[in-house]
């Protein structure tokens, strides 16, 4: 079980998150019986970079390339300088897991 994190990726994620951060996702998605107080502890979180697939695709790619000896170039965009490409919308902090 993904009990470090949950991620929700894709083009719907970022553009529905007050939904996402509303009482009745965050019930529904715990509301599992005997699971329900490891699921609320369960941080999720959206991606909010619009080239994380990209970025994704291009690590794999660069990790076939390495072992092929061929040389890869990719730029791709990143979030501005210390804005986060992730938003938390439940869970407790990665600090209040230690």
């Amino acid at each position: 079980m993904a009990t470090q994190g949950i991620y929700l990726g894709g083009g719907i994620a970022p553009k529905i998150i007050e939904k996402l951060q509303s009482p009745a996702f965050i019930s529904a998605l715990s509301a599992k019986g005997r699971m329900k107080p490891l699921l609320e502890a369960i941080p999720v979180w959206v991606i909010l970079n619009p080239a994380a697939a990209l970025l994704g695709a291009a690590r794999y790619a660069a990790l076939m390339t390495a072992d092929s000896q061929q040389q890869l170039c990719l730029i791709v965009p990143s979030p501005s300088r210390g804005q986060d490409a992730r938003a938390r919308i439940s869970g407790r902090s990665p600090a209040a897991a230690s």
